[in-house]
């Protein structure tokens, strides 16, 4: 299955499992219907998110386009995430 990494700045005060939970969340209000939240590790004080691709093959360029979009309301939203995708 595709997939795609996401980082964001740690959140001060939570555990890693609340963080777990609260990464799901993120991907849930992102866009539910094309991605899934499955891992993520801590590296260089950022949490990097797996997110796996529901349709099972990388996103077009229309998709991702879109999903940079999401991404930018969020950033609006909640700039202490400091949401990025990666690669």
């Amino acid at each position: 299955m595709a997939s795609l990494v996401l980082s964001f700045a740690p959140a001060d005060g939570r555990t890693a499992q609340s963080d777990s939970h609260r990464l799901g969340n993120i991907a849930d209000a992102i866009w539910p219907e094309m991605i899934l939240h499955d891992r993520y590790e801590v590296s260089d004080q950022r949490y990097y998110a797996l997110m796996k691709i529901i349709v099972g093959r990388p996103l077009r360029k229309k998709e991702r386009d879109e999903l940079k979009r999401r991404l930018k309301l969020l950033s609006n939203k909640q700039p202490e995430l400091d949401v990025r995708l990666e690669g």
